[in-house]
């Protein structure tokens, strides 16, 4: 039998494979299985396979069917063991191999316990699973704990938040944990209670997410009382404001006719109703449609088609002047 035919079953046998597995009467499922192996009885190899390792006695564990009388029976996946294997060997034990036995039991007995108590204890009272918001909010505060538990230990009593200027009490700066000469300033802003407010931070982290960052949780701990207040900033982050921001784009103007006779005045025109042909194009794509492969490649090959059409020395003039990172 070819490749190809062998392939033509395969969403037949998937199908009727995921029938049995969730088919909670026995006698249905006996049913559907001998109905099963007379169908494909012709793919011998196949057959054979899941004979040995899935249709054997002792091997039907994952037939719903075979775990009605078994506690836990809606689980049908291991999932939250391996879950919870990953969690031992990264978050607990460092994924570390060889672990002497004494440390084993310290880590399961002191560390783990408690953790996976904590989190019995919160599905039972239905607290729901953390935004990833919450989750980089948490993260932010802890990593700034544990620099602000560093410092004190090493013996550091100063302040980690000071004044970015004397004069200018809208402005602290906070050190990076990981180099020392590098600090970041902090913008403070009037807020709705008594205390100010930190809204934005200049390291890299805020200003690509514009959440939470560690420098700004560490001047939180810091300066007790002080909130973080987001403060929203436009910016194009998906394909539908994109195709806004260019039906914002406001029409060219039309070279001045007291200019057409100066050198150049022509090449210049020229280039300015290319451009407007650009933009008119991108105007026409229906954001709604962006999905249709053929709507969006069609109008991206005509863009292309007016890019290729403007004249080679203008294309070198800008290449000549494009800076490279």
């Amino acid at each position: 039998m070819s490749d190809n035919h062998f392939r033509s079953f395969i969403p037949k046998v998937l199908r009727d494979l995921r029938a049995i597995m969730y088919q909670p009467d026995p006698a249905r499922t006996r049913e559907a299985l001998e109905l099963f192996r007379t169908e494909f009885a012709h793919l011998v190899e196949m057959m054979n396979y899941l004979e040995t390792y899935y249709f054997a006695e002792g091997k039907t564990n994952w037939m719903l069917c075979e775990r009605q009388d078994t506690y836990h029976a809606q689980i049908d996946t291991n999932n939250h063991i391996e879950a919870w294997h990953r969690t031992l060997k990264v978050k607990f034990f460092n994924q570390r191999r060889t672990k002497r036995v004494d440390r084993v039991i310290f880590v399961l007995s002191q560390q783990a316990t408690p953790y996976y108590y904590r989190k019995t204890v919160e599905s039972a009272a239905g607290v729901g699973r953390a935004s990833k918001r919450q989750k980089k909010e948490q993260a932010s505060h802890d990593r700034a704990f544990e620099h602000f538990a560093f410092k004190r230990r090493s013996g550091y009593q100063a302040s980690l938040v000071k004044l970015a200027d004397a004069f200018d009490t809208d402005k602290v700066e906070v050190q990076s944990f990981s180099n020392p000469t590098i600090w970041y300033r902090i913008t403070i802003e009037r807020g709705d209670g008594p205390l100010p407010v930190f809204t934005e931070c200049t390291c890299m982290d805020f200003t690509q997410r514009r959440l939470l960052c560690k420098h700004i949780a560490l001047s939180m701990l810091e300066l007790p009382g002080y909130e973080f207040r987001e403060t929203a900033k436009p910016r194009v982050s998906n394909t539908r404001d994109v195709i806004q921001a260019l039906h914002a784009v406001p029409e060219q103007q039309e070279v001045p006719a007291a200019v057409e006779g100066n050198q150049g005045a022509e090449e210049v025109k020229e280039v300015n109703d290319i451009i407007q042909r650009i933009v008119s194009i991108m105007k026409d794509i229906n954001p709604n449609a962006l999905a249709k492969d053929e709507e969006a490649v069609q109008s991206l090959k005509r863009t292309l088609e007016q890019v290729e059409a403007i004249p080679e020395g203008v294309l070198s003039f800008k290449r000549q002047r494009q800076v490279r990172y």
